[in-house]
């Protein structure tokens, strides 16, 4: 049984500004492609910044991607990206911890800088619109997540009229 989005654990959420929309940004993926954050408008979107040094984020980052998996058609979109590190250290992590949805590099830190980031890992969900509806800040365990009902859950009460 899924349990909706709520935060038992260590990670502390935190309610912005429902009209919020973050900093966009494109990085390159561990392919060195291009990943561009608005090509995702439509979809639920969870950005989760990391290091493989973090040993919560090593823990975090396979819950990402059994809630991926699990959710099938219906799943967000999960961007990690990776904070300061070169590629093929993170390219060694991911030999180890294969994940199912891009990693980025963002290794001038420029765009963990524009987004505000606190501590590692955090995880900011974004709504259709590309608006920032939560961040989790700290680990969390994502297979107690029912992503299918996250669309709703992220629409603010004066959002519905």
């Amino acid at each position: 049984m899924s349990i909706p989005l709520t935060f038992a654990t260590r990670a502390a959420p935190e309610k912005r500004d429902t009209q919020n929309q973050q900093p966009t940004f494109s990085l390159r993926d561990t392919n060195g492609a291009p990943v561009d954050l608005q090509k995702f408008r439509g979809r639920v979107v969870l950005v989760n910044f990391f290091a493989t040094w973090c040993e919560p984020c090593r823990d975090e980052l396979p819950s990402l991607g059994r809630l991926v998996q699990r959710t099938g058609e219906k799943a967000p979109v999960v961007i990690a990206i990776s904070v300061g590190e070169p590629l093929p250290r993170v390219a060694r992590f991911l030999d180890k911890t294969p994940v199912n949805f891009p990693v980025l590099l963002d290794e001038t830190r420029a765009v963990t800088k524009s987004w505000e980031v606190e501590m590692l890992p955090s995880t900011f969900v974004l709504d259709e619109e590309l608006r920032l509806r939560l961040i989790v800040k700290g680990d969390h365990n994502w297979d107690d997540v029912d992503a299918t009902a996250l669309p709703e859950r992220l629409v603010a009460p004066s959002d519905s009229h």
